[in-house]
Formats: C-alpha cells, structure tokens, sequence
C-alpha cells in the first residue's frame, strides 16, 4: 500500500468538491482518474502530491519517504526545463533516453531562447520525461497526451508499460486510458466509486448502472400506480357508502348503520 485516503473532504467557500472521499493506491496501480470538468479531480490529484491541505478525514503512507512525481496540466515551462538540464546526469542518462524517444534530440545543446519558444508537444514531452526519469514510487499525470502527436501517445504507453510504480492518470483520451490503465476511479457528486478494468469496460457498467435504475425506476412507477389506483378505489367505495347511508339510513344509528 502506497497510500490510503479515508473520508477525505475539501471545500472552496461554500462548494464542497470532495466529500468523504475514499481511495487506496497501491504498488503497480494504473488507475484512470474520471469525472465531469470541476467533479475534483486536480484536486484530489493536488491533494494525493502534497500541493493542497484536505478540510478533513486522513491519508497515510506505510512508506516513511514516498516520493511522488506530478505533471500538472498546462504546468511545463521553460524554467523547469532550465532547471532539469542543469543535472547532467539526468541529461544524459534516463532523461535523455526518453526524451530521444519522444523525439526530441540534443536539448543539451538548446539554447535559452529555444526553450523560452517550445511548442506545446515540446513541453509536454519534455515534462514527460522529466517526471519519468526520476523514477517516483507514484506518478500523477493531468493530460498527458495534450499536444501528444500519436507516436509520442504510443511511446508514453509503452513506458508506462515498463514504469514499476503506480500511476494515476487524468486523461479524456480513450484510448491512452483503454491502453494504460486497469481500474477506473470516478468522482461524482464529491464521491468516488473504483471500477474494475479499462475505460470501455468502466463505460459498459455504467450503461449498465443506467439500464438497472431506469428498471428500478420503471418498477417504483408501476407500484406507485397501483397503490394511487388502490387508494382512488377506496375512496370511490367510502363516498359511494357516505351517500347510500344517507339515502337509506332512518332514526338514530340509522347511517351509521349502512356506512
């Protein structure tokens, strides 16, 4: 067990984002991170790297120094690459080697201004590779394949393939989610319920979930008319026996008597 979160909550004024929040992250997880835009995802991504203080509940590591590596959608800038270069180790080592399969050579010999003109891709893969290079025991990583051009996609697969720890991943690709990951988690309503598989089979049993409570629903419609019918039935008996106990009813105890 890398980390468990038990009842976590988080709130932004008046809106509460996470609400008893429950999740266990362990070695070797590849876990899609799902949910509509502001469900909590970044948050919870921003929480589970130490960026952010949760209002309440617990979370725990059976690890004293558990290190986390963390992309952060729209994050890479040039400042970082300045600062990952300057390790030569890393340049020519494990970052090299995954930059070059990315498809970017020889940063070693950018220039300042080559890296303050990056395109979108470069920064992703740069990032990338930054983040893998460093081998945390959990990576989180918040749309990965934006600007990704699909042999940068099919690299990054295969290294998480190939990558030992565990990973959580933000992503609407389908695709990378169907390749990568094997449990879904999704946020709803500040909840999170885990889903086994990929993301097609995480579809399939929502679908499902929708088909069993329009069932639910349909059955709960059925016996509600029946109990109205039921209840409309009683009614039409009572008034019928008010009226005819007023017809035939004579003396005292005469009506009660028909009713």
């Amino acid at each position: 067990m890398l980390i468990s979160c038990r009842k976590l909550t988080k709130s932004f004024g008046d809106k509460v984002v996470l609400n008893g929040l429950g999740m266990d992250i362990c070695q070797g997880d590849r876990i899609g991170l799902v949910g509509r835009n502001g469900a909590g995802k970044t948050t919870l991504a921003n929480i589970l790297a130490g960026g952010l203080a949760y209002d309440e509940g617990s979370m725990i590591s059976t690890r004293q120094k558990l290190s986390i590596g963390y992309l952060r959608q729209n994050e890479a800038e040039p400042e970082l690459f300045s600062s990952v270069l300057s390790n030569e180790t890393m340049v020519n080592g494990e970052f090299q080697r995954l930059t070059s399969h990315l498809g970017i050579n020889r940063i070693h010999d950018w220039s300042g201004e080559r890296l303050r003109n990056l395109s979108g891709g470069e920064k992703t893969k740069l990032a990338l590779a930054a983040v893998l290079a460093a081998q945390p025991d959990l990576i989180i990583l918040d749309e990965p394949t934006n600007h990704m051009d699909y042999l940068g996609v099919e690299y990054l697969v295969a290294e998480l393939n190939r990558f030992p720890g565990a990973a959580i991943i933000i992503s609407h690709d389908r695709y990378f989610l169907n390749s990568t990951v094997s449990q879904i988690a999704e946020i709803e309503n500040g909840k999170l319920k885990m889903y086994p598989g990929n993301y097609s089979r995480y579809r399939e049993a929502k679908q499902q979930e929708k088909e069993s409570q329009w069932h639910r629903y349909q059955s709960q419609q059925k016996e509600q008319q029946k109990i109205n019918a039921t209840a409309d039935r009683l009614r039409n008996w009572s008034d019928k026996a008010h009226r005819e106990s007023r017809q035939k009813g004579e003396g005292i105890g005469g009506k009660e008597y028909y009713r």
